[in-house]
């Protein structure tokens, strides 16, 4: 069952809320400046860039565009642009046979030392390539005129409305902006009103817009970001209207009559790229048809030719679309194939290492041993790929450990990220090992901070200590009973990332979670911040944690694929499981929870 089921239609607005905020993060700072790849994390109230990129990142960044396509934030043309952009400076970046290394700078492509292959970090790149590559191929047969296109028009003016409000003498604009919300509303999901409305209510946004960045001192704009936004989507949907469906727009509807059938909601809500240069066709044979039936009007005659010419122009544009999509599955494929895991392959006892020392020439002597890991993913795929032995699988280990009546896969620091991230992509089936580990986890992270009444979702993340240059620390805080060997104890931090993780496992209880994070001011600018600090948690000192003002790329990623898998039907796990390699090896992930478990932990609390 669909997890979306168990969610209300007002949980529902509130993730996508989340959602377009968190996309802030990587339309803001994937700039020029830095190639448009996403720097690494944005940290402090003055938002200091660090502009380094990982191929985690990468990965992310390519996948939250195509989420942010798929949620209907913005078109499919704009998607196009973004992961093109993107993907061009991905390509210049040097790498190892096939692999990208661990850093590398984002405004000059150079690789930081030291120069070293990480395992985990190729295999979420693959799994993300592979993603993007089934999603251009899906993009193709969806339709063009989605709801969700037009809903998030209304979602980018609410925000629009919600920052103009914090800033005095902006109620001309505050006032402007609400009447075009408030019509917007009134269109619910009545496809054909959108279109006749939208060029309109364009030309009036575009207006407001105007007026506002004129009214403000020295152009200064950051306070009216949602604003210019919402005018440039707009301004997009516009212009996917005239350009792959311009028969539908108020200037054409005069000759609907020769057409009619042929733009019924069901048929044009539908319509897709697959469909459009038939569909096209048919429809230029009707318009040449209108010709002979009006054989001495000059003027309609005129107005027919003139949509004839945009009826081709928008075949050709449906045609080139398509073709830019297969190009970019087509480089995501072969980026992809190029990363052979093998050269990571520890041989002698049979598991990726953790990775490969450029510099020394040498496998690291650590291997990746646990099933409850991240690296689950990269061993997964590296199978998947016919680089290694399908027996390295079933060589990472399975001890479970005992909490609060459950029996749990041991992880090595108890983190959220460590069960839930492979989960992005990779399937999880009922009544199997993992899944029951997936169910404890969640379970355990909620009893864990129960005692201090906050929220849950503890995980890899920055805290309020800094160093000496004033940058956040960064630590695995899991749940003790969990681990094998506990990095951070000192101190209970929050990540709000872990906590959207879980809504794969329980959407309910993960939303309630997460509105109770906003509830408390942990919602910023560019989505939820990094973490709550509430150091030495005890139930009288759990009321004010110390914010963690910062956004880190890979949190960031796994929040907008966490949310689209939510409300858009599993999709990065299916586009993942459409990849014939991928279908092929999934019955890796259907193994069974054991008759008898080895338990490798007893934890004393609620065991």
């Amino acid at each position: 069952a669909s997890g979306r089921s168990e969610i209300t239609g007002d949980d529902e607005n509130f993730l996508r809320k989340v959602a377009l905020k968190t996309w802030r993060y990587f339309r803001t700072f994937s700039s020029p400046e830095d190639q448009f790849l996403i720097p690494d994390n944005v940290q402090g109230q003055n938002y200091e860039v660090a502009h380094r990129i990982s191929p985690t990142n990468l990965g992310l960044q390519l996948n939250s565009q195509y989420a942010t396509y798929d949620l209907g934030f913005i078109t499919l043309q704009r998607f196009l642009d973004e992961a093109n952009k993107t993907f061009a400076h991905a390509k210049e970046l040097p790498r190892f046979n096939g692999h990208f290394l661990n850093w590398y700078d984002t405004r000059d492509s150079t690789a930081l030392p030291p120069f070293f292959v990480s395992s985990v970090d190729s295999g979420n790149l693959v799994c993300s390539l592979f993603s993007l590559k089934q999603g251009c191929h899906a993009a193709i047969g969806q339709p063009l005129l989605s709801e969700s296109l037009f809903r998030s028009l209304r979602e980018y003016l609410t925000l629009a409305v919600e920052e103009l409000s914090v800033t005095e003498g902006r109620q001309e604009s505050i006032e402007s902006v609400e009447k075009l919300l408030a019509e917007t509303t009134r269109l619910r999901e009545d496809l054909p009103r959108w279109i006749e409305a939208l060029p309109k209510l364009q030309e009036s946004l575009q207006s407001v817009v105007a007026q506002t960045l004129s009214a403000t001192p020295n152009g200064v704009n950051t306070k009216s970001w949602w604003l210019q936004e919402a005018s440039a989507r707009f301004l997009d949907v516009r212009e996917q209207l005239e350009t792959l469906v311009p028969w539908l727009l108020p200037e054409f509807y005069s000759l609907r009559t020769y057409f009619d059938d042929m733009v019924v909601p069901k048929v044009i809500g539908n319509l897709n790229l697959e469909q459009l240069p038939g569909y096209a066709q048919r429809l230029s044979t009707r318009l040449d048809q209108s010709l002979v039936l009006n054989p001495g009007d000059n003027s309609k005659h005129e107005k027919i030719k003139t949509l004839q010419h945009a009826v081709q122009q928008c075949s050709i544009r449906a045609t080139t679309l398509r073709e830019d999509l297969l190009l970019l599955a087509g480089q995501a494929e072969e980026m992809a194939k190029q990363m052979d895991f093998q050269m990571l392959y520890d041989a002698g006892r049979n598991l990726l290492s953790v990775g490969y020392d450029v510099d020394k020439k040498q496998l690291l002597a650590s291997c990746y041993d646990l099933l409850a890991s991240e690296s689950r993913s990269a061993v997964f795929i590296a199978i998947a790929k016919g680089d290694i032995p399908q027996t390295s699988w079933f060589r990472l280990g399975r001890g479970h450990t005992q909490y609060s009546g459950r029996k749990i896969l041991l992880s090595w620091t108890g983190t959220m990220f460590e069960y839930l991230m492979p989960t992005l992509w990779m399937k999880t089936y009922p009544a199997t090992l993992l899944e029951n580990s997936m169910r404890g986890t969640v379970m355990s992270q909620r009893k864990f901070v129960e005692p201090l009444n906050i929220p849950w979702g503890i995980s890899e993340g920055a805290c309020s200590a800094k160093n000496d240059s004033g940058h956040y620390h960064y630590h695995a805080y899991g749940v003790p009973p969990l681990a094998l060997k506990v990095e951070a104890e000192d101190r209970t931090v929050i990540t709000p990332y872990a906590a959207v993780l879980a809504l794969s496992v329980d959407p309910a209880a993960a939303v309630k979670n997460l509105r109770k994070m906003e509830t408390s001011g942990w919602l910023g600018p560019y989505g939820f911040y990094e973490s709550a600090d509430f150091k030495e948690a005890i139930p009288a000192n759990t009321r004010s944690p110390e914010l963690v003002y910062c956004w880190m790329a890979h949190h960031q990623g796994m929040t907008l694929l966490a949310i689209s898998n939510l409300l858009s039907d599993s999709v990065f796990q299916r586009l993942f499981h459409e990849e014939v390699m991928v279908a092929a090896t999934e019955r890796l992930l259907h193994e069974r929870v054991p008759l008898t478990f080895e338990i490798q932990k007893e934890n004393q609390a609620g065991a």
